[in-house]
């Protein structure tokens, strides 16, 4: 039986078949140095989710000759559902960045140990605030395990372009910081 004919993402990486030049030139790219963004473009339907759940299973540091004492960390978030609370909702954001935090603690068997999030309807402002502050909670994680190389698998990735436009800033803040940007 074909895994992908029931239109919901393969999840278990056994079941995902083919695309092995996909999966190469990608983990090329991430294995780089310094590592490459990437964007998985296709069709509704295409298997790019399945795609992403399969790159979160690979042992990379076993992929494409890399350097065997790199250790990736690989957080996954689906952008997509914040979307849908529209750019001028900004708890999306505020909920992309707590499952971000989420998801990179989790990836590294970490307590989870986020802040409280605001109650809705506080004022934006105050939204920015606790956005910015789970920002500096990722960033100190990379920072804090410096001897791995962190790659965030973010799916329907277009759903940041609906939030607020602090969303977008600070994840390529991110890759910009000279202390954590190669990483």
């Amino acid at each position: 039986m074909n895994p992908f004919s029931n239109r919901k993402p393969v999840i278990d990486p056994a079941l995902f078949i083919g695309r092995r030049d996909l999966v190469a030139t990608i983990c090329e790219r991430l294995t780089a140095s310094p590592p490459q963004c990437c964007a998985l473009i296709g069709d509704a339907r295409s298997g790019k989710t399945s795609l992403l759940y399969y790159l979160r299973s690979l042992p990379f540091n076993q992929v494409n000759g890399s350097n065997p004492t790199t250790q990736f960390v690989l957080p996954y978030v689906n952008a997509g559902p914040y979307a849908d609370l529209g750019a001028s909702q900004s708890h999306g954001a505020l909920y992309f960045w707590r499952d971000l935090a989420r998801a990179t603690t989790q990836a590294l068997a970490l307590p989870d140990d986020l802040p409280v999030l605001p109650e809705q309807g506080i004022a934006d402002s105050a939204v920015v605030d606790a956005v910015y502050a789970l920002k500096c909670q990722v960033e100190d994680v990379i920072r804090r395990n410096s001897e791995r190389t962190f790659v965030f698998l973010i799916d329907n990735v277009e759903g940041i372009a609906r939030m607020p436009r602090h969303t977008a800033s600070f994840l390529r803040s991110l890759t910009q910081d000279p202390d954590i940007g190669a990483r």
